[in-house]
């Protein structure tokens, strides 16, 4: 039996075993209670939904009279502020330089601090990028415009830029 569970929050990562096994034994007890009747593939299934107070499953017989279910798991997931996704000083952007990969996670990391201050527009963000870009490049490091480059500094930016509210594949295009 596959089981999905999306937009499931989890407070922290060591919470994850327990609901993993909680949804288990929830399973092993709700598939029991499931129909064996291939006659009537739909009373074959567990219905598994996620909501505010947990994980919930549910399955019936034939007769549609038995349901089963396990208690209710609470978890809860606080996501990291934007400015904890920032880049280290160390970060290598694959420029030829320790200095242009420095000058790349400063630029990289300015975008980032001020789309977690908000108010910050996807125009106005990509202004300084290619302000930055520019600057990059009139310093002698041309392997600013590879494809490369611009992977590693798009990866870096997505998740910050997308938790702001802004379209990352827009700040850095050309």
């Amino acid at each position: 039996m596959v089981v999905s569970v999306t937009r499931l929050r989890v407070r922290c990562w060591w919470h994850i075993p327990g609901l993993i096994w909680y949804t288990f034994a929830s399973q092993r007890q709700v598939v029991r209670a499931a129909s064996k009747d291939d006659l009537r593939p739909i009373l074959t299934g567990v219905l598994l939904t996620a909501h505010a107070g947990g994980l919930r499953l549910v399955a019936t017989d034939r007769a549609g009279n038995v349901v089963r279910r396990r208690g209710s798991v609470r978890v809860r997931v606080i996501e990291k502020p934007i400015r904890s996704l920032k880049v280290a000083p160390d970060h290598s952007f694959g420029m030829k330089t320790a200095a242009g990969n420095r000058l790349v996670v400063a630029l990289v990391n300015d975008l980032i601090e001020r789309a977690a201050r908000g108010g910050a527009s996807e125009e106005s963000l990509h202004r300084v990028y290619a302000r930055g870009r520019a600057a990059i490049r009139r310093a002698g490091h041309r392997e600013i415009s590879s494809q490369r480059v611009r992977r590693r500094i798009d990866d870096a930016l997505d998740i910050p830029l997308t938790r702001a509210g802004v379209e990352a594949g827009y700040v850095t295009s050309s």
